[in-house]
């Protein structure tokens, strides 16, 4: 299909053909035309751009405009950084309490889980401590992790 070096062989496919195969003689006049014409746009626009009057040499009232622009410029990039940073910190924020209520609701679990291994001896004996121990924790840290889903909750709403 691709031939020897300094042979070029045609390919039966027009598909082929149509794909593999560039003219490079009819590509290179249509860039070359391309880039003249815009060499002449950009020319007819810098002429155009001479052409125009000069502006006036700055006033008093200029100097008080100026102020004007840059006061509102500033009030302008102050109200744009509020509405980009807004959102941003409040899905932060979400996200953070969603991760703090898994943390704990992993640790959570895995007290319930201890408590539920010596739950047999709760009654008496010296586990009784540590029954009533593991079993707090997990009441804690599962309040932990439920309110902290609540928060995140309220706070996506807002």
């Amino acid at each position: 299909m691709f031939g020897q070096r300094g042979r070029r062989s045609t390919p039966q496919n027009s598909l082929l053909n149509s794909t593999f195969w560039m003219d490079y003689e009819g590509t290179g006049r249509k860039l070359g035309t391309g880039v003249k014409v815009l060499r002449r746009m950009a020319k007819q626009r810098a002429e155009a751009r001479s052409a125009q009057p000069q502006p006036a040499p700055a006033t008093a009232n200029s100097r008080r405009d100026s102020r004007e622009v840059g006061r509102a410029a500033g009030e302008g990039a102050r109200r744009l950084g509020k509405a980009i940073a807004g959102p941003v910190v409040k899905t932060g924020h979400v996200l953070w309490l969603e991760i703090c209520g898994c943390f704990f609701a992993f640790f959570a679990l895995g007290f319930a889980v201890e408590a539920w291994r010596i739950r047999a001896s709760w009654k008496a004996g010296v586990e009784h401590r540590q029954f009533v121990a593991y079993a707090a924790f997990a009441a804690i840290f599962a309040y932990f992790s439920a309110t902290s889903f609540l928060r995140a909750r309220l706070r996506s709403r807002r």
